[in-house]
Order: C-alpha cells, then sequence, then structure tokens
C-alpha cells in the first residue's frame, strides 16, 4: 500500500518507509535507512517526522535546539557525512532513552564511522530503501505529476525505462511528457542532462565503469574494455560497489535503458570513443545479446552488419505487437548499413500497422525490383497495402502478374490467399481459384492463417447455394483471426458481416462485428470496421447510432470513403433531410465515380448509385451499373452476392420512371430467387412497386412485400412502398391499411420511434402495459370480443396489422399466455 504527497514536491511513500514507520511506533529501537545517492532517505526522513509527530512522539532533528526536551526520536540526515566530533556525540547517545533514526549512503565505512553504524545497526533494525516499484510510481503519478494516461500504463513505462530509481524516476516525470523508447540525436532531454551531471560527479574510474556498462559489457563475464582489462575480482566488485552507491545501477545490477541512452547519445565523444572501438568483437566474444544494445550503439555511431541483424531481428519479433518499435529499429538498421530494399517489405508491413499507408508506399518504392527478384512476401505486403488504400485495381495487376510467375505464390500460402482475395474482388475467379487450389489452403491445420481462412470465405460465398456461403465464414474466420495482428487485406469477420449484410441477415452480421477484439488498436481495419457497424445501424433503421459510428470512422481511408459518403447521403434520404441530402452530394459525387467497382464495395456504390437517381443525375451512375453487372457477370452472378445491388438498380429505375434500366436488375432478381430467399424478398417487392406505379394497388400484396423488406433489414424501404401504394389505393379503407402498415415499419427506426409519446407515471405502475394511441383502440376492441378481421374491419387495417400490433404489446408486456395478456390488458385499459 503507497500513498503520495500531492503538488510541486510530490513524494512516494514507499513500503520501505511504512516498515520504518511501523517499527517506530512500535518502539522497537534505532532505525538504520540505508539507500543510494537519489533514493529518496531525505523524503522518508520527513514523512517519519511527520508522522512521528501525529503519533505523539517528541521528535527533533540532530543536533538538538539547546533547551530542548529530551527526545523521543532523534533523526539524523546524511550521518555518513558527520564530522568525526559529532560522530562521538551520536554515538554517545546510543545509550539514550531516546531512539535515533540515521539516513546514510551504503558505502563501507572506516574508522569512528563504521563503528557508530555499526553499533547502531545492532542496536535497533536496518531498513533498505530501494528502486520504486510499478505500484509505487503509478500512486506519484495519480497524485502528485500532470503526466496523462493511465497511471499503471505510464508506471509500466517509467520503471522500465529507469529501473525504478527514484531520483530519474522523478527527473524524467518531470519534463511532462509521455514516456517512450524514442531516440533524440539533438539535445538531451531533461532527465539525460541530469544522468550526465550525476556522471560528471563521479571518480574518474566509477565514470569509467558506467560508460563501460552502458556500451553493454557485462559486470559477470569478461572480457572487460582495455581501461579497466588490469582490475581483477575485488576490484571490479568493489568498483561495481561504488557505482551502485551512486545510485546508477538498478537491483538486477543493470544500468536502466535512460541511461545508457544518456551516455551513448550525448556523453563527449573523446570519452566514449575508447569503449565503441572493439565493443562488438568484445560483446559477441562473451555471448551478449545485441539485440537490447543495437539500437543505442548505432545511435553512439557505430555501423556493423551484426548490429544490423540483430535489429532486424528484434524488429520483426515486435512487428504484430508494436509496429512503432518496429518501425524505429528497422530505421536503425539502415542507419547502420542496412539494404533500403532488403527491409522494405518489412517496413511496409509495419508502417501499414500503425495506419501509415504513405510511408509503406513509399518503403516499397524501394522494391521497384519486385518484378525484377520476385519474392512471394513482397507480393502479400504490396498487394495488402494497395487494397487498404483502395487500389484494388492495382493490387490485381500486381498478383496476375505474380499468378503467372512460376509457382512463386503457390510456394507462399499467405501470399496466394492475399491474391486470391484481391482477384476474387474483381472478378477474375478462375485464377483466384486456381491459386486456392495450387497453394492447397485447405490442408488440415492451414485454415488457422486469417487470411487463408479469409480466402476460403470469399471462395465459398460465390456458391450457388447461399445458405451454405452464409454458415461457413463467421465463426471459423473470426476463430482465425481472434488475438492476432497481422497486415490483412480484411478481416474474416469483417468479411462474415459484408456477407451477412449482402443476405440481408442484419442479425448475423451484427453477431460477427461483435466479436471484434477489445486490445485491437489497427487504425486501418479498426476503421472499416467501425464502418460496417455504422452500415447495420443505419439499414436497421438505428439512424442516431449508425450516425455516432459514423462520426468514429476515418473519413481519410481512401478505402472507406465510399462507405462514409454513401451511409450520409443514405441517412439524408432516409430521413427525408432533402436539404442535406442536396448539400452532402456535391462531394459524394466524386465518391461514386471516382472509386473503381469491386465486389466488396457493391452496397455504397448500389447506395451512390440511388442517391444520384435521387438528386436527378443518374447519368453518373449508369457506368457504374454496367461495370458492377458485368462484374457479377464474370463471377456467375452469385445468388448471395448480386441481390442487394440488383435491388438498388431497381429503386433507381423505378425513381426515375426508366423501365429499360429496371428489365435487367428486375430478370437478375428473379433468377436468383430460385435460390436466395433474400432475392426473392426483393423480387416480390420489386413487383409490387411496379404494379402501385402502374396503378395495381393490391393491400394485401403491397402490405405482405413491405414487411417482408422490413424482416431483411429494409423498413425505410419497405415504409416507402406501403406509403406510395397508400396514396395510390382506390379505397379509403385500403389507403388506411397501407398508411399504418407505413407507420409500423416506421416506428421501428430511431427516429421514427422518437415520435412515441413516453409512458406516464400511472402506465408504469405494475400490470399496466404501456399503449400507444392506436394499440389502445384494437386492445379496447379485442377485449370487446372481436377478432383480428372484425378489428381491422373496424378501423381500417388488415387482420396482418392487428396481429402485429398485439404480438408487439404481448412482448412489451412481458406476458407469457394469451390469457394473462388479456388480465393486463383489461387492468390497462379500465
Amino acid at each position: 500500500m503507497t500513498r503520495a504527497v500531492t503538488g510541486r514536491d510530490a513524494e512516494v511513500v514507499t513500503e520501505s518507509a511504512l516498515s520504518a514507520l511501523q517499527i517506530l511506533a512500535e518502539g522497537r529501537g534505532h532505525l538504520l535507512l540505508v539507500g543510494p545517492t537519489g533514493f529518496g532517505k531525505s523524503h522518508t526522513l520527513r514523512h517519519l517526522e511527520r508522522s512521528s509527530r501525529t503519533l505523539g512522539l517528541r521528535t527533533h532533528r540532530y543536533p538538538l535546539p539547546a533547551g530542548a526536551e529530551p527526545p523521543d526520536v532523534v533523526l539524523v540526515d546524511d550521518a555518513h557525512l558527520l564530522p568525526a566530533r559529532e560522530l562521538a556525540v551520536l554515538g554517545n547517545g546510543l545509550g539514550s532513552a531516546a531512539r535515533i533514526v540515521a539516513a546514510v549512503e551504503p558505502a563501507p565505512a572506516e574508522g569512528s564511522f563504521g563503528e557508530v553504524l555499526d553499533r547502531l545497526a545492532a542496536a535497533g533494525t536496518v531498513v533498505p530503501l530501494e528502486a520504486w516499484t510499478v505500484d509505487e510510481v503509478a500512486t506519484l503519478i495519480d497524485h502528485g505529476t500532470d503526466a496523462s494516461g493511465d497511471p499503471t500504463a505510464v508506471a509500466e513505462a517509467v520503471v522500465a525505462a529507469t529501473g525504478g530509481l527514484p531520483w530519474l524516476v522523478t527527473d524524467l516525470l518531470a519534463e511532462g511528457e509521455a514516456v517512450n523508447d524514442s531516440h533524440s540525436a539533438g539535445q538531451p532531454s531533461r532527465a539525460e542532462r541530469q544522468v550526465l551531471r550525476v556522471l560528471s560527479r563521479l571518480p574518474r574510474l566509477v565514470n569509467e565503469m558506467v560508460m563501460a556498462l552502458c556500451v553493454g559489457y557485462a559486470i559477470d563475464r569478461e572480457p572487460l574494455p582495455a581501461s579497466l582489462a588490469s582490475l581483477r575480482g575485488p576490484a571490479v566488485r568493489d568498483l561495481l560497489d561504488r557505482v551502485y552507491d551512486a545510485g546508477i545501477l538498478s537491483r538486477d545490477g543493470q544500468v536502466p535503458p535512460l541511461v545508457r541512452r544518456a551516455v551513448l547519445r550525448h556523453a563527449p565523444r573523446h570519452r566514449l570513443s575508447p569503449y565503441l572501438v572493439s565493443a562488438v568483437d568484445d560483446l559477441v566474444t562473451a555471448g551478449v545479446d545485441l539485440g537490447p544494445l543495437a539500437e543505442d550503439l548505432v545511435g553512439a555511431g557505430l555501423r556493423d552488419p551484426r548490429l544490423v541483424a540483430a535489429l532486424v531481428e528484434r524488429g520483426d519479433a515486435r512487428s504484430a505487437e508494436d509496429p512503432a518499435t518496429s518501425v524505429r529499429l528497422y530505421a536503425a538498421a539502415l542507419t547502420a548499413g542496412g539494404d533500403p530494399a532488403a527491409l522494405a517489405v518489412s517496413r511496409a508491413q509495419a508502417l501499414a500497422l500503425l495506419g501509415d499507408l504513405d510511408g509503406a508506399h513509399a518503403a516499397l518504392a524501394d522494391v521497384t525490383a519486385l518484378h525484377q527478384t520476385p519474392d512471394a512476401a513482397g507480393i502479400r505486403v504490396a498487394a495488402s497495402v494497395a487494397v487498404l488504400d483502395g487500389q484494388l485495381a492495382d493490387a490485381a495487376a500486381l498478383c496476375r502478374w505474380a499468378a503467372g510467375h512460376g509457382d512463386l505464390l503457390s510456394r507462399d500460402a499467405d501470399a496466394a490467399a492475399v491474391a486470391a482475395y484481391v482477384l476474387y474482388g474483381v472478378g477474375d475467379a478462375d485464377t483466384a481459384a486456381g491459386l486456392i487450389d495450387s497453394a492447397d489452403l485447405t490442408t488440415p491445420g492451414l485454415t488457422s492463417s486469417p487470411v487463408r481462412a479469409l480466402a476460403g470465405a470469399v471462395r465459398r460465398s460465390l456458391d450457388r447455394d447461399p445458405a451454405a456461403a452464409m454458415s461457413s465464414p463467421v465463426a471459423p474466420a473470426h476463430r482465425a483471426s481472434a488475438g492476432r495482428r497481422e497486415l490483412l487485406p480484411d478481416r474474416p469477420n469483417a468479411f462474415a458481416a459484408l456477407v451477412a449484410m449482402h443476405a440481408g441477415d442484419l442479425a448475423m452480421a451484427e453477431s460477427a462485428l461483435g466479436r471484434e477484439t477489445e486490445t485491437d488498436d489497427d487504425r486501418l481495419l479498426g476503421s472499416r470496421h467501425t464502418a460496417l457497424v455504422a452500415w447495420t445501424r443505419m439499414q436497421a433503421g438505428q439512424y442516431r447510432d449508425a450516425q455516432d459510428a459514423l462520426d468514429v470512422v476515418d473519413a481519410r481511408s481512401p478505402r472507406e470513403q465510399p462507405w462514409v459518403w454513401a451511409m450520409r447521403v443514405g441517412l439524408a434520404r432516409r430521413q427525408d433531410d432533402v436539404r442535406a441530402l442536396a448539400r452532402l452530394w456535391v462531394d459524394a459525387r466524386g465518391a461514386l465515380v471516382g472509386h473503381p467497382v469491386d465486389l466488396y464495395s457493391l452496397l455504397p456504390l448500389g447506395e451512390l448509385g440511388l442517391a444520384a437517381a435521387r438528386m436527378h443525375e443518374p447519368e453518373l451512375a449508369a457506368p457504374v451499373w454496367n461495370r458492377a453487372m458485368a462484374l457479377l457477370d464474370r463471377l456467375g452472378n452469385p445468388p448471395l452476392w448480386s441481390p442487394a445491388f440488383h435491388w438498388y438498380g431497381v429503386q433507381a429505375a423505378i425513381l426515375t420512371n426508366r423501365p429499360q434500366a429496371l428489365t435487367p436488375h428486375a430478370a437478375a432478381l428473379l433468377g436468383a430467387a430460385r435460390t436466395s430467399p433474400y432475392a426473392a424478398v426483393l423480387a416480390r417487392a420489386g413487383r409490387a412497386w411496379v404494379a402501385v406505379l402502374g396503378g395495381d394497388v393490391d393491400p394485401a400484396s403491397v402490405e405482405s412485400a413491405a414487411r417482408a423488406l422490413g424482416a431483411v433489414g429494409q423498413r425505410w424501404e419497405g415504409a416507402r412502398l406501403a406509403g406510395h401504394a397508400a396514396a395510390r389505393a382506390a379505397d379509403r379503407r385500403d389507403a388506411a391499411v397501407l398508411m399504418e402498415c407505413a407507420r409500423d415499419l416506421l416506428a421501428a427506426t430511431s427516429n421514427g420511434a422518437a415520435r412515441h409519446t413516453p409512458p406516464s407515471p400511472a402506465e408504469s405502475k405494475a400490470g399496466v402495459v404501456a399503449l400507444s394511441p392506436r394499440e389502445r383502440e384494437v386492445v379496447e376492441l379485442i377485449l370487446s370480443g372481436m377478432t383480428y378481421r372484425q378489428v381491422g374491419e373496424s378501423l381500417y387495417l388488415s387482420a396482418k396489422t392487428v396481429e402485429h400490433h398485439m404480438a408487439r404489446i404481448k412482448r412489451r408486456s412481458g406476458a407469457t399466455t394469451r390469457a394473462e395478456l388479456l388480465e393486463r390488458l383489461s387492468l390497462t385499459v379500465s
């Protein structure tokens, strides 16, 4: 348990200090507080002084003031610095009733000083002051500094950088900046300047040992650098003791990274150079791992291929969990003499994982030799970066070249899977399937790779059986991606959600997206995930939630731009906000004509095409419709992918009253309806629309089609169909039935729900069901003994609408039987 004093002089009250206070409170004799320079001895004494007085103990600093009462506690700071005369006085006081609390450094003592300390230790308790723990530093951050972020996370970084050395922790936090591993070759930071000041005050030989340790020479093995080679055994240990006593070493005998960085970056070159001359040779001979040292040694000016290898190995190992560090390590490897072309793919991958696509493209520019020296990993990374940057056509060109280059991709299953995903997206199914077969991605055990699972899911989604395509991609694909961070053209669970959206199954789409891992901070794919969440909410009529999610999407991402603009105009269109739609269309039209057509962007391009029709610019969308239909033709018009896009085409044609544009889309829907339930719903709705526009309004057929649309995530479209039919119905009773259906579907949307009046306090009583005015009319007639048909005839509703009203009321009431429902409704309307 630790506490901190707030304010400018914030200090940590450590476990050691609390232990000392307990000993003092229990009257267990003298105390000897032992700690290196800068370990908080004076702070601890101040805490003990305040606390002992709170306990009612007469407490004084040494020397005692003249005429003071006999104290219970005498506090002696820096006892090791007292002159001999005062040491003698202190020694004589050991026999008195007062308890002495002395703070000293751990340096070996001789003569009278050593005797006094020995007697003090023998007559009491030695309490060592140690480096601060993460919990103690977190307490300091939480109460006494302006550091931002989670205190524990910041404290972990601080302790990792400083070894918990108190003087270094306080200086680092005083900078007021986030702690990181950045290595500036410019001016030293405040903490680094403090390190240099501390070192400048040390004896020359101690300073030499610190420099040797910072370069990487080990304290427990040979060789030592030339300047210390003459030292042996006890002399080396004594020198290390002096370094520790100076507060430079952490408990494990290591130089903290911040100290090493300060020395290697900013120590005088003429002092440091002798240690660097043979450092790498000596460290390799001693079996020292160059990885943790390599970046600092390069920063100190060393250039060696062994440092390059260590940096690259370390960067590769950190790429998935910490791409920012990998990017920095690769940069250091280049500085140390690494080959830019050899490092380009690794650098591009790490930069892409950070979301820096421009940087990734720039890194890959160093591998223009991809076509001269084929490399499957380079193809995989370059293609993935192009997809993430919205350049699927460029990725496809690269993948086609690679597919025709012998067995290049078949030797690398992940590269083959990325290429297959890309080529399916542009409609080249034969080449994509050939890659999957040649790389044998279905071999047991290999599907644990997310990108291989993704390629397999795309292939299955093109099957003639939509139900089979729907059943496979969600769970296996998600399991493959869970807990892993790789450079992928898409996440398997995001793709599974996309498939579900195309099938009109919003519940399955939400289920797939809901499996997103909380620890994933991949900006690009995270933004895509949020865009898909926003789309499902828009389709479900949850417009406020959709807008909230849309606000988080990175609109600068080229890949997400058609999604962002499609949702902006889609939300305006669905909420009948004509002014907003006109304002948005000025920029949205650029997303329609500027984004290439591919399988994975059919939904937003369809929404934008429909907006073009609504804004009286159908000619802008004509090339998109044509290219999309050609793409679907090349893929065999898959019944899972084609219905949603053709439904947009049907709506656009109806909106612009162009029968010739309607025909191909309607025919495609009818063809897919034989195997796709979703296509069957859309085809039936299309027929109902055509009939309504022709003046043939069949209320039962229209209501059935409208409600079916609502069941597949098209509530607004269903309400629009019912509303238009109501306006054209010849019979007033039919019009009322259809308007009720339209209101019913709109009520399920977030903007429609807002128009309902909340229940009054009386309606919230136990057993009472909150009812809208229309629902109350229905209930009163049901309680009078009427059938659903009779109620509908009385209120100009269809029997089906009455049934829907009663089903909703039952769900809301919590009743489990019809008798229980009628009992609660009787109480409600009585």
